[in-house]
């Protein structure tokens, strides 16, 4: 995929990508995260090598309550966060626009507080199908799953997801790295997790 981005050989269409802010609660098995500074040092530090004093600058942990948020939070981002700005990357390049997101508004549900924005928590947002007999659901739930859908059904329209009473969602480019985040308000922000993903990416181009 790499080759034929670099070759200019892709085709031109518009692309929507992005992650949500909590992608590994529900991907990491809670047994496998570290529970003591012991244990998660030992972790970090085999993988990471040489690189570990970057890795803790971009992912604090100064005891234990941070061990989940930091090694899930590195998790995430190699598996999720860095290779979709990479195809926002890659895409914005060519011939065609992308526009990223960081989904970070929290489903309510009785495990919300370790869950988070779960991975493919988004999608019955995206496609305006809330379970309308839960009745943890609030008024913001039903509001930002209009707008989601709104957006989607634009972009699957026109190839740009912008339209009437929606808050701007400005194309990525290198410059500003914008990114709208769907979290309890929908806004327009940029450089998403820049310290963490431009460390994982240099780690990885090292490797």
């Amino acid at each position: 995929i790499r080759n034929i981005f670099a070759q200019g050989k892709q085709n031109a269409a518009p692309v929507i990508v992005g992650s949500n802010a909590n992608e590994m609660t529900t991907l990491t098995a809670p047994a496998m995260v570290p529970k003591t500074m012991e244990a998660y040092r030992k972790r970090v530090e085999t993988q990471y090598g040489a690189a570990i004093k970057e890795f803790d600058a971009a992912y604090p942990a100064k005891g234990d309550a941070d061990i989940a948020a930091a090694y899930l939070g590195g998790l995430r981002d190699v598996t999720f966060t860095l290779p979709m700005r990479t195809w926002a990357r890659m895409t914005a390049t060519g011939r065609s626009k992308a526009y990223l997101y960081f989904f970070s508004h929290v489903p309510p549900n009785p495990n919300s507080k370790y869950l988070g924005a779960y991975h493919a928590g988004e999608i019955v947002y995206v496609f305006n199908n809330l379970n309308r007999q839960n009745s943890l659901l609030q008024e913001a739930d039903f509001k930002l799953a209009e707008m989601m859908s709104d957006y989607w059904v634009n972009f699957a329209t026109t190839g740009d997801p912008n339209g009437k009473d929606l808050p701007k969602w400005a194309p990525y480019d290198r410059e500003a790295e914008a990114y709208l985040d769907f979290g309890d308000a929908v806004q327009l922000r940029n450089h998403l997790l820049k310290a963490q993903l431009d460390f994982i990416e240099r780690f990885q181009k090292q490797r």
